[in-house]
């Protein structure tokens, strides 16, 4: 299940950094207008569904959260795009691919490839 966050305080106080200190975890800035996000929303989606999705995914709809949006671009130095993915280890940004370039393989490949706390 895709889960969402709408604050600054959703991301750091509902634990999704502190998670990510031992499990990867990915941000998906989603805009509910644009259909190359609805592409994108839709292989996230089915990635989760199908259990290849291999990370929680912690969505925010950038109309709604602009101001969350800005929070990440801040904080991880990565400039906003929409749709955008985010994958964040350890409390940073470690790799991250917006429009139609958002693929679960490449999440997966990524991820996969952490030196992974044991």
């Amino acid at each position: 299940m895709m889960k969402t966050i709408e604050t600054t305080e959703d991301l750091n106080s509902n634990s999704v950094l502190e998670q990510s200190v031992m499990t990867p975890v990915v941000l998906f800035k989603h805009s509910s207008t644009c259909p190359i996000s609805a592409r994108a929303y839709s292989k996230i989606s089915k990635g989760i569904e199908d259990g290849s999705l291999k990370a929680d995914v912690y969505m925010l709809i950038v109309q709604r959260s602009r101001e969350l949006s800005n929070y990440i671009e801040e904080k991880f130095g990565i400039q906003h795009e929409s749709p955008q993915v985010i994958a964040v280890y350890n409390k940073e940004a470690v790799w991250n691919a917006s429009h139609n370039s958002i693929d679960v393989e490449a999440i997966n490949e990524t991820l996969k490839n952490l030196p992974l706390h044991v």
